[in-house]
C-alpha cells in the first residue's frame, strides 16, 4: 500500500481525486498579501463556499466576493470524499418527525433536483466530473441488516418521492458486484462522480464569474463586529458580511463547538483493472453501502479502480483536525479488512493509494445553517455529515440568501436556524464518551455482520452516535 501525494506547502496528503484533477491545476490563485475591503468575505474553498459564492454572483455581479481558502480549493473534504451524489430520501422518517410531510416532501425534492442540477452545471460550463447518474445501492450483507431500508422506503412511498427499487438476490448482485449481498434497495436519483474534478472546476467558473480566491491563505481569526476583521499570515480582509464554509474546521469556534462532532471519512483505490470490472458488467455502475453504522461503501470509477471507504473511525478531540484526519495507514488497513469481508473476490487485489478526511457531523446527520448569536452579518453552514456533494448546492442558495438579506424559499428552508445548536456534549466529555459510542457501534456492527443481535447495553450505547446519511 502506498501513500497519495503529499502537499509540499502543508504536509498533508493528498487524496487520489486531487492528484488526478490537479494535473490540469487552471488558474493561479495566490496568496492574499496586503489588506483590502469585500463586501462578502467566505472563509473556505469548498462546495459550500464555491457554491455560495456562484450563486451571489449570479444574483448580483456588481457583489465584491473574496474567498479565503487556507491550503488550495478541494483540500478538505470536498476533494476527498467517495463521490457519491445522494438526496436525502433515506431521511425521510426523521424528516417527517421534526417537520411534517409537507416540509419533508420539499427537502427530499430539492435535494434530488440538486443532483440533476449538477449534471446540468457540469455540461454548461464545460466540467468533465465524470458524472454517471447510476444509482445507489443501499444494501444487506447479513441477515441482520435485512430489510435496514425499509422505514425510509415506506416514508417515501407515502410522501410520493424518490425513485426506489427492492431489490430481489439476483438483481442486488448483479448491481453490487459481489455474491455476498443479500438484499438491496435500488436509489436511482443518485449519481457518483469525480469530486476532486468537480471543485476543481467550480472553482474556475467561479473564477470565470468574477469571485476573487486566494489560496494558501489561512484566517487566523476574525472580529465579530461589523465590518468584520478577518486576519491572515500576510493580510487583512475588511468585509460587510462573513460566510463561514468551513466545514469540519468551523468545530474549533466556541459558537459551534457542540453543534458538530469530528470524525474521519477513510478511503482506499486499488490499481486500475477495468477490463475485470469490464467483464462483471461492473464498471461505471450504482455505488454500493452496507447497513453497517459505521458505514462502508464501494465504488468502482471511470478509469476501472475499485474504492472503498468507512466512517467513523476516528474522531477529533475539542474539534482540532490534525493531520491523522488526512492520512492513516492503520485505518486504511480496517478499511482493506471490511472490503475484504464484503467483496472476498477482490482479495487479491493491491490498494495503489489512501487516503482520508474530516466530516463535520451533526446529531441528527442533517445541516445547520443560520448565523453566529448576536452576529447576524456572520453566517455558517455545516453539519453535512457525508452527505455533502448534492446538498451542498441547496446550501450555497441558503448561504447567499442569508447574506443578502432575501426573505425566500432557501433562507426560510428549516434547516437554517436562528441560533446554533448546542445538542452535543462538552469536552471532555464528548471525546471520551464518543469513543465509548463509537466501541459500541463498532462491536454491534462486528456482531451484526456475523448474523447475530447485539445485547441492549451496545446497542443503547450505539443509538447514542450522530447520526450520517441514513437513520438508524
Amino acid at each position: 500500500m502506498t501513500d497519495s501525494a503529499v502537499d509540499a506547502s502543508n504536509g498533508l496528503h493528498r487524496s487520489l481525486w486531487l492528484d488526478q484533477a490537479l494535473t490540469k491545476p487552471g488558474s493561479p490563485c495566490p496568496p492574499l498579501v496586503g489588506d483590502r475591503l469585500a463586501d462578502i468575505a467566505i472563509v473556505g474553498g469548498g462546495y459550500v463556499g464555491l457554491w455560495t459564492a456562484l450563486e451571489l454572483k449570479q444574483r448580483d455581479r456588481a457583489i465584491d466576493v473574496v474567498i479565503l481558502e487556507q491550503d488550495i480549493c478541494g483540500a478538505g473534504a470536498s476533494g476527498r470524499n467517495g463521490g457519491y451524489a445522494l438526496s436525502w430520501w433515506t431521511k425521510a422518517p426523521s424528516l417527517r418527525a421534526k417537520w411534517g410531510d409537507e416540509t419533508a416532501r420539499d427537502l427530499i425534492l430539492k435535494s434530488e433536483a440538486a443532483i440533476a442540477g449538477l449534471a446540468a452545471f457540469c455540461d454548461e460550463e464545460g466540467i468533465d466530473a465524470e458524472y454517471t447518474k447510476s444509482g445507489w445501492v443501499w444494501g444487506a450483507f447479513s441477515k441482520a441488516h435485512t430489510g435496514a431500508w425499509e422505514q425510509a422506503v415506506q416514508a417515501c412511498r407515502e410522501l410520493d418521492v424518490g425513485d426506489l427499487h427492492e431489490l430481489n438476490r439476483e438483481a442486488a448482485v448483479h448491481l453490487s458486484g459481489t455474491e455476498t449481498l443479500a438484499s438491496a434497495v435500488l436509489d436511482r436519483t443518485a449519481a457518483m462522480l469525480h469530486p476532486g474534478k468537480l471543485v476543481r472546476g467550480l472553482r474556475e467558473a467561479a473564477l470565470r464569474q468574477g469571485v476573487i480566491i486566494y489560496e494558501h491563505t489561512r484566517v487566523r481569526h476574525f472580529s465579530r463586529d461589523r465590518p468584520a476583521r478577518l486576519v491572515t499570515d500576510k493580510g487583512i480582509v475588511k468585509a460587510d458580511k462573513v460566510i463561514l464554509a468551513t466545514n469540519a474546521w468551523s468545530a474549533a469556534l466556541p459558537e459551534l463547538s457542540r453543534s458538530i462532532v469530528v470524525v474521519s471519512s477513510d478511503i482506499i483505490a486499488s490499481s486500475p483493472m477495468p477490463d475485470r470490472l469490464r467483464n462483471m458488467q461492473w464498471l461505471n455502475r450504482a455505488g454500493v453501502n452496507d447497513s453497517s453504522q459505521m458505514v462502508n461503501y464501494v465504488r468502482t470509477t471511470a478509469e476501472g479502480r475499485l474504492l472503498a471507504g468507512k466512517g467513523g473511525l476516528a474522531s477529533a478531540y475539542g474539534g482540532r483536525v490534525n493531520k491523522t484526519m488526512f492520512h492513516s495507514p492503520e485505518r486504511a488497513h480496517v478499511v482493506k479488512r471490511q472490503l475484504d469481508k464484503l467483496y472476498p473476490e477482490f482479495s487479491d487485489v493491491p490498494v495503489e493509494c489512501a487516503w482520508s478526511g474530516p466530516v463535520d457531523r451533526s446529531s441528527d446527520g442533517l445541516p445547520l445553517l443560520g448565523s453566529l448569536p448576536g452576529c447576524k452579518h456572520i453566517i455558517y453552514g455545516i453539519g453535512w455529515s457525508g452527505n455533502g456533494v448534492g446538498p451542498s448546492r441547496i446550501g450555497g442558495r441558503a448561504l447567499a440568501s442569508l447574506a443578502t438579506g432575501y426573505r425566500d424559499e432557501w433562507s426560510s428552508l428549516p434547516v437554517v436556524v436562528d441560533c446554533p445548536r448546542r445538542d452535543l456534549p462538552a469536552e471532555p466529555f464528548r471525546y471520551f464518551g464518543g469513543r465509548l459510542v463509537r466501541a459500541a457501534v463498532a462491536r454491534k456492527d462486528r456482531v451484526e455482520m456475523q448474523g447475530r443481535h447485539p445485547d441492549w447495553i451496545t446497542k443503547s450505547l450505539a443509538a447514542l452516535a450522530p447520526r450520517g446519511v441514513e437513520d438508524r
